[in-house]
């Protein structure tokens, strides 16, 4: 019959995956009456295969099928409905999938429930409808009650149940409920830590094509976790899962791109992710849109991002648009920046500072310094031991400068403790800590560091560890460094090879 040729060519179509042929061909089969041909015809139209989502034309074809009785397009309707914003109409739809059986419908039915969505919340509604999901088996049903009990969420925070539950539906062979089996084998929850369990389930999803368990296998070959150590491998598992849309794995990219100093492609994995959803990609394709990094320079594009991600709850975003607005619009900058303050973003105290000593506001400036400092912000901490050390803006104090830079290097801060090393280099009773500090900033990558601290070994005579250090500095781009090995004479069988590559880039704006 006609109808069953449109069906068997719409098929075909799909298969090679021709959407907009085999839409046409469901359509066809639809008007002859098949129920199957207004099922296909329903979804490609909802989810907009083959053309664009047209949901009054996906209800209309879903509506058809599931008054001929099919159960999938009568949940498939109440999708429809929900995109249309009509949470009762998509619940009663639900609910009488889930009734006559269709246990994906009974996980939507127990969303509905546990959401709010059509129908007040009731989470032990929702705990009895997932149930019954997953007592026929759907292992979307565990995984959302497994997520419930992870997160407290409605019910008592039980991580065993938690973990039973994915593990159960990881064994039906879910890969999502796969890769979060590895990752509570990783973490301990509601399971002791076993990192080989972890590597095993995580490779599973991976393999099963989960781009979550690509993402952390690419990270496990990275650390040598369980797997020997493997840059290139993990990088081969990190595209897989970028290829596929999962968003830290486009951002991932998207960054080793742009260290690389590939910025075409850094954009264009970071606008990837950006439009996945991903928040601080949104803050750093609005960095880049601005600095014309990889893309033309825009400002009005990078605003627009910016506050993309600001609505993310991003409050590196919020501080770029306020250091954009701090020129022109000063109220509404220090609004911007108060508002990251009220949403844990402690380092915006010191930009707030660092704005108003700009000002040669000084009180107000020293002020912000100490509410930053006193959630920890070393960066603060420098700068008002500058202020302190240089009588600027505030009386000189000499002794307070040195704690407040002191007290920085111990919180970490490398540049504080290259800076706490050179104070004491110029002491000579104090070698041993001018040693020790110089020697834990460069250890930890920074530029002064590392020159400083060759130039400390050089001065008493230990040319192999100056040699060394220069080296890394060199290789860290630093032309100095690079410099300074050409200028000393190599012993003969000196086994090094210099390689200077990389740079220094000054980031105007801060990254996520």
């Amino acid at each position: 019959t006609a109808m069953k040729n449109y069906l068997e060519a719409a098929r075909k179509a799909a298969r090679k995956g021709d959407s907009e042929k085999a839409l046409e061909l469901y359509v066809k089969a639809a008007e002859s009456g098949s129920v199957e041909g207004m099922l296909y015809a329903g979804n490609m139209y909802l989810y907009g295969d083959g053309t664009d989502a047209d949901y009054d034309a996906a209800e209309r074809w879903l509506k058809k099928a599931a008054d001929a009785g099919n159960l999938a397009a009568l949940n498939d309707l109440g999708i429809a409905y929900s995109r249309q914003d009509k949470p009762v109409n998509a619940f009663d739809c639900f609910m009488k999938s889930a009734l006559a059986g269709n246990s994906v419908a009974m996980v939507n039915v127990g969303d509905a429930y546990r959401c709010g969505k059509g129908v007040k919340v009731d989470n032990f509604k929702a705990v009895e409808w997932f149930n019954k999901a997953i007592a026929a088996g759907d292992t979307v049903g565990m995984l959302e009650l497994g997520h419930m009990y992870r997160r407290g969420d409605g019910v008592a925070k039980n991580p065993k149940k938690a973990f039973s539950l994915y593990h159960r539906a990881a064994e039906l062979g879910d890969s999502k409920a796969m890769n979060l089996v590895g990752v509570l084998y990783s973490f301990g929850e509601g399971v002791k830590v076993d990192d080989e369990k972890a590597c095993e389930w995580c490779m599973k999803a991976a393999l099963a094509g989960n781009p979550a368990g690509m993402y952390n296998i690419a990270y496990t070959y990275f650390e040598g976790v369980c797997l020997e150590k493997n840059i290139g491998v993990g990088v081969d598992w990190l595209i897989k899962s970028a290829v596929l849309g999962y968003p830290d794995a486009m951002y991932d990219l998207a960054d080793m791109h742009r260290n690389r100093e590939e910025f075409e492609k850094a954009f264009e994995w970071m606008l990837k992710a950006a439009n996945a959803g991903h928040a601080k990609a949104m803050n750093e394709v609005g960095v880049m849109y601005y600095d014309g990094i990889g893309v033309a320079a825009d400002v009005e594009e990078a605003l627009i991002w910016f506050n993309e991600a600001a609505e993310y709850g991003n409050t590196d975003a919020l501080t770029n648009l306020a250091n954009h607005y701090v020129d022109g619009d000063f109220e509404h900058a220090v609004e911007l920046f108060e508002e990251a303050v009220d949403k844990g973003d402690f380092n915006a105290l010191n930009e707030l500072g660092n704005v108003y000593l700009h000002r040669e506001d000084y009180e107000t400036a020293v002020n912000y310094y100490n509410a930053a400092i006193s959630h920890g912000n070393t960066a603060a901490m420098i700068t008002l031991s500058v202020m302190y050390a240089e009588g600027e803006g505030v009386e000189e104090d000499l002794e307070m400068a040195f704690d407040l830079l002191e007290r920085a290097a111990y919180a970490g801060d490398a540049e504080a403790m290259a800076d706490l090393g050179d104070i004491y280099a110029q002491d000579p009773e104090e070698t041993r800590l001018a040693r020790y500090w110089l020697k834990k900033s460069a250890e930890a990558g920074n530029d002064n560091g590392m020159m400083w601290f060759a130039k400390f070994l050089e001065k008493r005579g230990d040319i192999r560890g100056a040699k060394y250090w220069y080296y890394q500095a060199a290789a860290a781009g630093i032309e100095d460094g690079l410099e300074r090995l050409q200028e000393i004479q190599w012993e003969s069988n000196a086994p090094w090879q210099i390689v200077y590559g990389g740079s220094v880039e000054t980031k105007r704006f801060r990254h996520g």
